[in-house]
């Protein structure tokens, strides 16, 4: 063609290009991944920081019209297609803390960014309220950090690399072994390679930093510990999620003098957490294969890998083992192509090898804890249960009572429809200790009966309810304000904040119950003993007079800064649950119980440990101590309970049946009973129906000692016995202290036989005060049936000899008697005499035995056809009788 024409031609296309109408054409736009793209490419890089951050957009941009707004009431209007995304740059503290709105223009991509402290409503519904919402699902994004698990490092002369630091050998998860192939020399790889590592490093990066280590059980690793487990310092990346599927994201950084070349990334991701990488029934896990990864040396990218199924489980399963591999070479599928895909495995001589465990939650669980956001189980100290929250009696011996109120002001919607609870967690996990440890719950409100009003005629209940010396626990969970005077957000099942709690309406709330100094510890309505928890952030703004006061101490869990959770719960919150129920945490000597404030001591430590390991500014603050004392109300008293032993039951009863005869043990338990006041000079009368015995083993129980003490005097009175006992001995016996005797009588005549005493002291603080009381024991004595008591057996047989010729005639019989008689009471009404008579004639006899058991067997010789008649007689020890009779012939050889 010539060049004229070509010129000729280029010059009508031109033409026609230009004469194209530029009303049809589409405009330039971004959409959602495009959106994604703009945030961890430009607004949260993946290494940019090792935050544990968050981040949620709705999958259709917002329209014109549409409403973002704040917790705190701020609106942000949308008037053009955009991407809204939410931040969360504290996920694991309460709120208020730091969010960020992004505001994306989905037509260009520029963006806004607004500074907030709340989760936003959009059409004033939840973000994770879609249906409702209507700006189809959330696409998530969740950051991946290592929580360190370092092992005992072990030296070896295996290659310098950087080696990654998933399980090989050390446990995955909850009871799976990790059979990663990590370690250079592992068993746990294909085709027998050592575990994946690269031999040069530092050109090429996940992230910015890398070291170089022997092994990744080094002692002597750079970062300080050996890689194994999860301690190699990885740089953060995401897990980005849309409904069943996701991507990853991670920087790369290309050192400046290395090769402009194409590198490699390959991941791995163990969604049946069996332990190892190999693709089975729950989806392919090699889900990233050797992505082309183009960054032009002396700079950095976000890379974000194509979308891959998130396994095949519903809900999305996690936690699970991942790595990632940058390197120069690609790795060879068809190798791998028979075993389930690559294994995570190979030597490579440029890249770098990182491995993590990934979480899809905003909170994922503490190192070395159980994981599943429960509690531990009841007990699991070892030390046989919870403790009380302090003491049954008071100093002067009256009853104290513990109650509590807990109120959860609820959580986000957030929390809510990401199965993460974590104020509802705590407030349930300060009931279930409470009610261990003997708490009576005047109040357990929550979403749905947690307004203003409630919470006022809760706090009327108790008040109505409490004494001067009770104790009571006051626990509040939820989401604090930061701004202006504070406050709690009191929301609904939705997480729709209905009303708040400012510190004035506690301190309205707290003042139904009145201090009471020096009053009558049994005074109504009052209290001197007020413990106040709040667990929320900015709780200092609660550190304030009203709150605080003459009879509480009162605990905020913060005091200008965000309070941290886990999936269980607040972090103070767990401590202090957890030491409620160890007795170790009880530092009172003599041990009394845990109160709130020793473990309010452990609830403190969890925050300080939770604050170094995750450099936050969380400090709880205490109000001084203003409990006050009450005033025993002091007075005499004296305590009488009289006993009688019950050997069938084996226990203390008061009443019995007996049979004349038979030994009878009673006691008599004396208390002292008043409150702070001491009884001296004791003397008890105890009165013994003529039908009673004594024989006296009168024994003392004081002081944790046993004494032989007979009655001072025995005396015959109007109807029996009066036994006296005169106890100068006992010198005093304060509030709560006790003595027992018990003695010994014979039951002898019929009928109903009340044993009845009286005791008395004086008060030791002033002797003309008296105090007395009297209490009561039945014996029964009835004559028992004698088949009740007497057992008698009779056998008999007999076997005759007869001449074989000539006509086979019996020559002679014999005749075999078993016999026995049985005491069916053990020995207390003993056999005393036995006969036996056959045909009339006395055959055996006992007399003036005494005996719980006889039997023998005895023969006779009887005649051919002879009628027997055999007769067994036995008597026991009361008189009774039995009698048992057989008949039979010789001839018939058994005797009926």
């Amino acid at each position: 063609m010539s060049t004229t024409k070509k010129i000729l031609i280029s010059c009508l296309l031109i033409i026609v290009l230009i004469a194209i109408p530029l009303t049809g054409c589409p405009k330039p736009g971004i959409d959602k991944w495009g959106a994604i793209d703009i945030l961890v490419g430009e607004i949260i890089p993946p290494a940019d920081s090792d935050a544990r951050i968050s981040a949620f957009m709705p999958s259709e941009m917002l329209k014109k019209g549409d409403v973002v707004t704040s917790e705190d009431g701020t609106d942000y209007p949308i008037d053009k297609n955009t991407w809204f995304i939410f931040i969360d740059d504290d996920p694991q503290a309460f709120y208020a803390h730091a969010t960020r709105y992004v505001f994306i223009d989905a037509r260009n991509g520029s963006y806004d960014i607004v500074s907030e402290s709340w989760p936003p409503l959009i059409n004033n519904f939840s973000m994770w309220d879609t249906t409702n919402v209507g700006r189809g699902h959330l696409i998530e994004v969740w950051s991946v950090l290592g929580y360190p698990g370092p092992i005992a490092g072990s030296a070896n002369t295996n290659p310098t690399a950087d080696y990654g630091d998933a399980p090989d050998g050390q446990d995955a998860y909850y009871g799976v072994l990790g059979r990663y192939p990590t370690l250079f020399n592992t068993t746990n790889s294909q085709f027998g390679r050592p575990g994946g590592h690269t031999l040069n490093i530092g050109q090429e990066t996940l992230g910015f930093n890398v070291s170089a280590e022997v092994d990744a059980n080094d002692p002597n690793d750079p970062d300080g510990v050996p890689n194994l487990v999860d301690a190699d310092s990885d740089e953060r990346i995401y897990i980005i999620t849309e409904l069943s599927q996701a991507r990853l994201a991670f920087t790369v950084a290309v050192s400046a003098g290395a090769p402009d070349m194409t590198r490699y990334a390959n991941a791995l991701i163990d969604f049946d957490q069996s332990g190892n990488w190999s693709s089975g029934a729950a989806g392919a896990e090699w889900v990233t294969v050797n992505l082309a990864v183009d960054v032009d040396p002396g700079t950095s990218d976000t890379i974000m890998t194509p979308l891959f199924a998130w396994g095949k489980a519903t809900p999305p399963v996690w936690p699970v083992w991942m790595r990632l591999a940058l390197t120069r070479a690609k790795i060879e599928e068809s190798q791998f192509a028979n075993v389930g895909g690559w294994d995570g495995s190979g030597q490579f001589e440029y890249g770098e090898i990182e491995d993590y465990c990934g979480f899809l939650t905003d909170n994922p669980p503490p190192p070395n804890g159980n994981g599943n956001g429960e509690p531990p189980p009841p007990n699991g100290n070892g030390n046989g249960g919870p403790p009380p929250p302090g003491p049954e009696k008071g100093p002067c011996g009256y009853d104290i009572n513990y109650y509590v109120i807990t109120i959860s002001g609820g959580d986000l919607g957030k929390h809510i429809r990401q199965g993460v609870p974590i104020v509802q967690r705590s407030v349930d996990k300060v009931n279930q200790a409470a009610a261990a440890q003997g708490y009576i719950s005047m109040g357990n409100l929550g979403p749905g009966n947690n307004s203003l009003s409630n919470l006022g005629q809760a706090f009327d209940d108790l008040a109505k309810a409490v004494k001067c010396g009770d104790y009571v626990l006051i626990y509040i969970c939820g989401h604090g304000k930061k701004t202006g005077d504070g406050g709690i957000a009191l929301k609904n099942s939705s997480g729709k904040t209905q009303e708040e709690m400012k510190p004035g309406d506690l301190a309205a709330l707290l003042s139904k119950i009145k201090p009471c100094p020096d009053e009558d510890c049994e005074t109504p309505e009052k209290c001197c003993h007020v413990s106040v928890i709040i667990e929320s952030c900015y709780a200092g703004h609660f550190n304030t007079p009203g709150v605080t006061g003459p009879g509480r101490v009162v605990v905020g869990t913060s005091t200008d800064t965000p309070s941290r959770a886990t999936p269980s719960g607040g972090v103070y919150t767990n401590g202090f649950a957890e030491a409620a129920g160890d007795p170790k945490a009880d530092t009172t000597d003599p041990p009394d119980g845990v109160d709130p404030a020793e473990a309010g001591a452990a609830g403190e430590a969890a925050v300080a440990e939770h604050r170094d390991a995750n450099k936050t500014g969380q400090k709880p603050w205490s109000s001084d101590n203003q409990w006050c004392d009450c005033k025993c109300p002091c007075s005499p008293g004296i305590d009488v309970e009289k006993w009688v032993w019950d050997e069938m039951g084996e226990e203390w009863v008061d009443e019995i049946e007996a049979w004349p005869g038979q030994l009878v043990t009673f006691r008599v338990d004396i208390e002292s009973s008043g409150k702070c006041r001491d009884i001296v000079d004791l003397e008890m009368v105890d009165f013994l129906p003529d039908c009673l015995e004594y024989v006296g083993g009168a024994v003392l129980y004081a002081g944790g000692e046993t004494y032989d003490r007979s009655p001072a005097d025995i005396s015959q009175g109007d109807g029996g016995l009066e036994l006296s006992w005169n106890l100068l001995e006992i010198e005093s016996l304060a509030p709560g202290e006790s003595i027992a005797i018990e003695y010994e009588a014979i039951a002898e005549g019929l009928g109903e036989n009340e044993n009845i005493v009286y005791a008395s002291a004086h008060c030791g603080y002033d002797y003309n005060v008296v105090v007395t009381d009297d209490d009561a024991a039945s014996v029964l004595v009835t004559m028992p049936l004698s088949q009740d008591v007497l057992q008698i057996s009779l056998e008999g047989y007999s076997r005759c000899y007869y001449v074989d010729e000539p006509d086979k005639e019996c020559q002679y019989c014999t005749v075999t008697i078993k016999f026995h008689a049985l005491d069916l009471t053990g020995g207390k009404l003993p056999i005393t005499s036995l006969a036996l008579n056959v045909n009339g004639e006395p055959f055996f006899s006992l007399e003036d035995i005494s005996s719980e058991f006889f039997g023998d067997t005895m023969e006779m010789e009887a005649y051919c056809g002879q009628d027997i008649h055999v007769e067994l007689m036995a008597t026991n020890s009361l008189g009774l009788e039995a009698y048992l009779s057989k008949t039979g012939n010789t001839l018939e050889g058994e005797i009926e």
